[in-house]
């Protein structure tokens, strides 16, 4: 009898998500206040306004990176190669933070938490690129 691998609730991910779109701009090198490490960016993607429409509307996701357990010199490498229109698909977790502002008003933040990221530039090459 084949033996059952026991799942913790706690180590599913439950919101998870995955898009392939540009960056806008170059990443911001970003670090918290407890000095942990991420980048910072967002990446746009074309929707399909409706069946009938032939035109696409951008919808723009913000991201965040965090360095955690990636080795120094693979997170400087992936800072440095990501730039403003990189093909990339990401996925990861949706979160949303709130704080305060200057005029003490709640604003709330909403960004992916991105575990993967692939460059599709070098897995995606179209034979006029040759």
């Amino acid at each position: 009898m084949a033996k059952k691998n026991k799942v913790n609730k706690d180590d599913i991910l439950h919101n998870n998500s995955s898009f392939t779109g540009n960056l806008c701009s170059d990443p911001e090198k970003k670090k918290t206040r407890n000095d942990k490490k991420y980048l910072k960016f967002r990446v746009a993607i074309n929707v399909r306004k409706d069946s009938q429409s032939k035109m696409d509307a951008p919808t723009f996701f913000n991201c965040r990176m965090w360095q955690g357990k990636m080795e120094t010199k693979d997170f400087k490498k992936i800072a440095k190669r990501l730039k403003k229109g990189s093909w990339v698909n990401v996925s990861g977790s949706f979160s949303t933070i709130k704080f305060q502002d200057d005029d003490d008003k709640d604003v709330f933040y909403t960004f992916l938490t991105v575990f993967n990221l692939i460059f599709l530039k070098d897995v995606y090459r179209s034979k006029d690129s040759e």
